[in-house]
């Protein structure tokens, strides 16, 4: 498989435009420039043209992307997903040197901060969001609910639908359920090795291992216990999770008579690196 780009803004651009990155948008959440934001708002967007000269009704649901990623949609959500808690105070080189003297001061602190950055960036966000946008946060459930929801809505009404929902479930830092990790942790060598010899940024040999800076918080216990190969559990868990939730979709298009009638696209904006490349549990340098 390939990905015509290794980060998400960029990525998302092509598949709503059709038009690579290198004629779009090159970079990714807080190094977008304005030259970025200049040719995505110029670019033919998908979800304008079949709700705006098609009219078709067209939905978002999933992770929370703004600025032009909203063109066109009558819902999007309007709530971040749980994991960018962790990733909203690194998003570019200045947030991470502060959180790493932060760190060298006091760790509890620097976590104290970075937790108010995000509190306040989040009021914020979705204040300014709601302004311009007009939509709420009415989501209930997880993505999948919302979604079936639209369907309802759409097919009680006789519309067509055009919809987006967003996964992050194989995105860092691989929440899944336990007994489903230890299930694959159980049933395939995986290699494996110590967990401290990859997350310390301070050694040279992990100089190449990618979201270092990131990764705070997110070991457990039991991975530091097992090593690399949790994280390796991890991941194939969040995989079938991912896949149960499109098993859902397809499920309610078929108990609604839909299915026959309905283009399901199952894509990926990025891969991920799980020691390919010198990288371990990330994507940005791919």
């Amino acid at each position: 498989s390939y990905s015509c780009i290794n980060n998400t803004d960029p990525s998302i651009t092509s598949i709503h435009s059709g038009i690579h990155p290198t004629a779009s948008v090159m970079h990714q959440g807080g190094r977008v420039n304005n030259k970025d934001k200049r040719r995505a708002e110029a670019l033919p967007w998908m979800p304008e043209v079949v709700s705006r000269q098609e009219g078709h009704r067209s939905v978002y649901t999933g992770h929370a992307l703004g600025r032009w990623h909203r063109r066109g949609f009558n819902h999007v959500p309007s709530t971040r997903p749980t994991h960018e808690r962790r990733l909203l105070f690194h998003q570019d080189e200045e947030r991470q040197r502060i959180r790493a003297f932060l760190n060298q001061v006091s760790p509890s602190f620097s976590d104290i901060v970075s937790n108010a950055y995000y509190r306040v960036e989040q009021g914020v966000g979705k204040f300014t969001e709601q302004l311009q946008s007009g939509f709420g946060d009415d989501e209930s459930g997880d993505e999948i609910d919302t979604l079936i929801n639209q369907i309802d809505t759409a097919q009680t009404a006789g519309d067509s639908l055009y919809a987006y929902t967003h996964l992050t479930e194989t995105h860092t830092p691989y929440d899944a359920d336990e007994a489903l990790i230890e299930q694959y942790l159980n049933n395939h060598p995986y290699p494996n090795r110590p967990l401290e010899a990859v997350s310390d940024p301070d050694k040279p040999e992990c100089a190449p291992i990618a979201n270092v800076p990131y990764t705070e918080g997110w070991f457990t216990d039991r991975d530091y216990e097992v090593g690399t190969a949790r994280w390796y559990a991890r991941y194939d868990a969040c995989v079938t999770e991912a896949d149960q939730k499109v098993g859902r979709v397809v499920d309610a298009l078929s108990d609604r008579n839909l299915l026959e009638d309905t283009l399901l696209v199952v894509l990926a904006d990025h891969g991920e690196s799980l020691e390919e490349h010198g990288m371990l549990f990330s994507h940005a340098g791919l």
